[in-house]
C-alpha cells in the first residue's frame, strides 16, 4: 500500500525538538558529522512540510543541502540514522516513487545524568528487514566507484537540468497557479525519475514551464476555485508548536 504524498500532520516543537538532538547528539558518540548534516538536513525538510510524517525526500537535494558528496556516505548515514533510532526510512513501493522519511520523536530523561536517547516505538518493525535495500545499493555504489575511466575516454561536463530544489516547491507551485494539487506529485515522481529530462533525452531547462506544460495534457483537468492560503503571519504571541 503506497502512502500519500501529503502525509498526516503531528504536533512537534521545533525549539524542545532541535534542543533535544543537541544534547543527544553531544552524547551519542556513534554520530560523526556525515549522521549530523544529514539530520538536520531532513529536520529542516520535515519542518518545510509542517512537521508531517512521513514525508517524500529526494535524494541528490539531500546530499547536495548536507554536503554529502558521496552516495556510499549518504547511503550509510541513512541508515545508521534509522538503526539508531532517529529516523524511520521507508523506501518506496513503486517505480519513479520517491523514498519518504518519518522522523522520530526525541525525550530527554528528567533524571539528571541520565543518558538522552531517541524515543523507538516498541512495535516498530526491526530495522533488518528494511535496511537490506541499504546494503545492496552501497555494493552497487562501491563497484561503480572502483572501476576506473580508461584512458580513451574523455569526462564531458553534461548540461545540469533545471530543477526545484525540494519537493514541496512544485506542491507550492500548483498551489500558487491554482493547478490541481493531486498532479503535484505526479508530475514531480515522473521528471525526479528520468533525471529531469525530457523523453528526447535533454534536460529540463524550465521545470515551471514543464509543470505548466504537464497540467495542459493532464485530461479532464480542472482549475481549483478556491482561494489562495491564509497567510500565517498574525499579530499574536508567537506558537513555536508552528514552523519556523
Amino acid at each position: 500500500m503506497q502512502r500519500s504524498f501529503m502525509p498526516e500532520h503531528l504536533p512537534a516543537n521545533y525549539l524542545t525538538h532541535m534542543n533535544g538532538f543537541i544534547a543527544t547528539a553531544s552524547a551519542d558518540k556513534r554520530l560523526k558529522p556525515a549522521h549530523i548534516s544529514l539530520y538536520l538536513t531532513l529536520f529542516g525538510i520535515w519542518n518545510r512540510y509542517f512537521f508531517m510524517n512521513p514525508f517524500p525526500i529526494s535524494r541528490i537535494h539531500v546530499m547536495q543541502a548536507s554536503h554529502i558528496g558521496s552516495k556510499v556516505t549518504y547511503i550509510q548515514a541513512l541508515r545508521d540514522l534509522h538503526a539508531f533510532g532517529y529516523i524511520r526510512y521507508y523506501r518506496s513501493e513503486s517505480i519513479g516513487a520517491a523514498p519518504q522519511i518519518s522522523i522520530l520523536p526525541i525525550k530527554i530523561s528528567p533524571v539528571a545524568g541520565s543518558k538522552m536517547l531517541p524515543d523507538r516505538p516498541g512495535n516498530d518493525p526491526a530495522p533488518g528487514s528494511e535496511m537490506a535495500p541499504f546494503n545492496k545499493q552501497i555494493q552497487k555504489s562501491n563497484k561503480e566507484n572502483g572501476a576506473p575511466p580508461t584512458k580513451k575516454q574523455k569526462k564531458v561536463t553534461p548540461e545540469k537540468p533545471d530543477m526545484p530544489e525540494h519537493p514541496e516547491d512544485v506542491v507550492i507551485f500548483f498551489q500558487q497557479m491554482r493547478f490541481d494539487p493531486r498532479e503535484a506529485p505526479r508530475f514531480f515522481n515522473h521528471y525526479e525519475a528520468n533525471g529531469w529530462h525530457q523523453s528526447n533525452g535533454l534536460p529540463i531547462r524550465n521545470w515551471k514551464a514543464a509543470a505548466e506544460k504537464w497540467v495542459s495534457n493532464t485530461p479532464h483537468f480542472k482549475i481549483r476555485n478556491n482561494a489562495s492560503p491564509n497567510n500565517r503571519l498574525s499579530s499574536g504571541p508567537s506558537n513555536y508548536t508552528d514552523p519556523l
